[in-house]
C-alpha cells in the first residue's frame, strides 16, 4: 500500500476505532493495544508491509468466550 503521512494516520486512527466499536459489539473491552508494521519512504509516500495487531481485551460476558470473538472483531476491520 502506498499512502502519504497524514493518510497513514488517518488509517491508523480509523482502524482503532474501529477496532474498538467491532470489539465492542462482540462482547470485549480493549484494554490495551499494539500496532506495529514496517515501512519505506519514497518521495513523500510510504509502504506500508508486516501489519501486526496486538490486542488484549476484557471479556464482557459471564461464559467462555474462546478467541473468535476477537479475531471476527479483527476480520470486520479488515
Amino acid at each position: 500500500m502506498t499512502v502519504d503521512a497524514a493518510t497513514r494516520d488517518a488509517f491508523v486512527n480509523g482502524a482503532l476505532e474501529d477496532l474498538q466499536t467491532q470489539a465492542w459489539g462482540q462482547g470485549m473491552e480493549i484494554q490495551y493495544i499494539l500496532i506495529t508494521w514496517n515501512e519505506t519512504a519514497e518521495g513523500g509516500n510510504y509502504y506500508i508491509t508486516d501489519l501486526v495487531v496486538g490486542v488484549v481485551a476484557k471479556v464482557k460476558r459471564d461464559f467462555d468466550t474462546g478467541p473468535d470473538y476477537l479475531i471476527n472483531a479483527l476480520k470486520a476491520i479488515g
